[in-house]
């Protein structure tokens, strides 16, 4: 459907509103930036958050593993010496 210039000022998107309620419903209509760069804010910090605390699960699992790691070698370390002296 193609408009004409003057067919466009009577277009009902663009005419103003006839009463109250349909202002009020246009009003409410209309994206509130503040609030939509309030809430990309907080999406942003809650992804930030989440990568942060996810790399921190990853090193304290790490770190426990090499623990766990570190005690079993060293485990078998003193059995072994305790094996040479039962021997000697």
């Amino acid at each position: 459907m193609n408009l004409l210039r003057g067919d466009c000022y009577t277009a009902t998107r663009i005419r103003e509103p006839v009463d109250k309620q349909q202002a009020l419903v246009r009003r409410e209509s209309v994206v509130n930036l503040e609030n939509f760069k309030r809430q990309y804010a907080r999406r942003r910090w809650k992804l930030s958050y989440s990568i942060v605390s996810f790399c921190n699960h990853l090193s304290r699992s790490l770190v426990k593993k090499v623990l766990i790691q570190d005690e079993s070698l060293v485990g078998t370390f003193f059995k072994e010496e305790e094996e040479r002296d039962i021997l000697i």
